[in-house]
């Protein structure tokens, strides 16, 4: 990714690291949002997201261009991880 995109191992650093830190924040905040807003209006929300940051880290001609779609990819992703284990938990009693 690093030679393909023009970048340094820093800037490769960071396109993980934003990836992970937005995945920390978003989790518990769509969790929490997800009894007032619906789980499924926000679970298509986040696959939206997800699916909007793919396409702009697909799109993306070096570094800098790819750290915005994996911020924008990661709020997705953890509203996708989030939401999931919440329907589930939802479907299957304990």
């Amino acid at each position: 990714m690093t030679v393909y995109l023009n970048g340094s191992s820093i800037d490769t650093f960071w396109a993980g690291t934003s990836y992970l830190l937005c995945n920390a924040i978003s989790q518990p905040i769509i969790a929490s949002t997800g009894q007032f807003f619906g789980l499924q209006q926000l679970l298509l929300a986040s696959l939206t997201f997800f699916t909007v940051g793919t396409i702009l880290c697909a799109a993306a001609k070096d570094v800098s261009g790819m750290l915005p779609g994996r911020t924008i990819q990661d709020i997705g992703g953890g509203g996708i991880i989030t939401l999931s284990q919440v329907v589930y938990c939802d479907i299957i009693p304990l």
